[in-house]
C-alpha cells in the first residue's frame, strides 16, 4: 500500500516538500527514496524536520541528500526562510 504522500507527490508537482524523518510505517528517508526513484528533479524541494538530532542515523541519512534540515523545535521563521531558498531554486 503506498503511502497518500507519495500518490501525491507521483501526480503533481510541489512547490516545497516538508518531510517528517519520523513517520509512523513510512519514516522521511523511505519517502525521500521514493520521490527520488520516481521523481528525482523533486529531491531539491525537501525540508526534513525532525527532533532526533542525536540520531547519528537520521542525521547522516539528510547529510547526504545535501537537503535542508529543521531540528525541532524550530520558529517559524525559520520554515518560511527554508520555504523560499527552496522555491527560489526551481
Amino acid at each position: 500500500q503506498m503511502p497518500e504522500g507519495v500518490k501525491r507527490i507521483l501526480a503533481h508537482d510541489f512547490d516545497a516538500i516538508i518531510c517528517d524523518m519520523v513517520m509512523p510505517n513510512f519514516p522521511g528517508d523511505m519517502f525521500y527514496k521514493a520521490v527520488q526513484r520516481a521523481r528525482p528533479h523533486l529531491c531539491q524541494r525537501f525540508i526534513f524536520i525532525t527532533g532526533h538530532q542525536r540520531e547519528p542515523k537520521v542525521v547522516d541519512f539528510i547529510k547526504q541528500t545535501g537537503r535542508i534540515a529543521l531540528w525541532k523545535p524550530f520558529e517559524m521563521r525559520q520554515l518560511f526562510a527554508a520555504v523560499e531558498t527552496v522555491t527560489s531554486t526551481k
